[in-house]
């Protein structure tokens, strides 16, 4: 079960997704406003963040990159009407691993959701690297040499 902080002032979008994530066999905290939202994913930890663009108190974006300055690399989706390449670009390069345009289809969305969920705990399964092995110490000359001198030797004759 993935612990997901779903931020979205929304109150009736919020009540239908949690539906939803519920189904799915997620846990969700709702919060309504950015200020809350900020401070709920600063002080948890959480497997998968729903964040809203236009929120009262702090918007989406801010969180975002208030969150990954912090260090934190869960699955970010940003769920929002704004719909413009350079506002998807932004959310996108602001540290968002996915954005759903509303309106949304809740199939759509419960995909997305699998499919980072599914991301993130492959990359937390996945063995460190091994370290590197130093390289191969080069050949130690021969003070015989290497054997080939006779061979060379005949072949000026």
């Amino acid at each position: 079960m993935a612990s997901i902080l779903y931020v979205d002032d929304d109150v009736d979008l919020t009540w239908m997704v949690s539906i939803m994530l519920k189904e799915e066999g997620h846990s969700a905290e709702i919060v309504h406003t950015g200020t809350e939202g900020w401070e709920k994913a600063k002080a948890n930890q959480y497997d998968l963040l729903l964040l809203d663009w236009d929120l009262p108190g702090l918007n989406g974006i801010n969180i975002l990159r208030r969150f990954r300055e912090a260090g934190n690399n869960a699955p970010v989706i940003m769920m929002t009407a704004h719909t413009s390449p350079s506002d998807k670009e932004l959310a996108l390069d602001s540290g968002a691993d996915d954005y759903v345009a509303k309106p949304f289809n809740h199939i759509e969305l419960a995909a997305r959701v699998r499919a980072l969920l599914r991301r993130a705990r492959t990359q937390q399964a996945a063995p460190a690297p091994a370290a590197a092995a130093p390289p191969p110490a080069p050949p130690k000359p021969n003070p015989l040499g290497s054997g080939n001198e006779a061979v060379l030797a005949r072949a000026d004759l």
